[in-house]
């Protein structure tokens, strides 16, 4: 089963009030956007691959591949890096 993300609840996630233009210019700026016939709803993967790009964690994985660390391990990996 596919499952969205509306704006709103993707807007309060990433730490904005609501979905009105402070939210959309910084997912604009992020490259993270809407399904294409609906503006209201985000893919969950589109918006993980372009936060990880954002934040210049590595992507290279094939499609549909998931990375099995976890938020953490991650966030050690990303600043490890640095």
């Amino acid at each position: 089963m596919i499952e969205l993300m509306s704006a709103h609840e993707l807007a309060t996630r990433l730490g904005f009030a609501n979905s009105s233009g402070p939210f959309r210019n910084f997912c604009a700026r992020v490259g993270i956007q809407p399904i294409r016939r609906n503006p209201h709803y985000f893919d969950p993967v589109h918006v993980r691959f372009q936060l990880d790009k954002a934040q210049h964690i590595p992507t290279h994985l094939a499609e549909g591949e998931r990375k099995e660390t976890g938020l953490v391990a991650q966030r050690r990996l990303r600043l490890a890096q640095q």
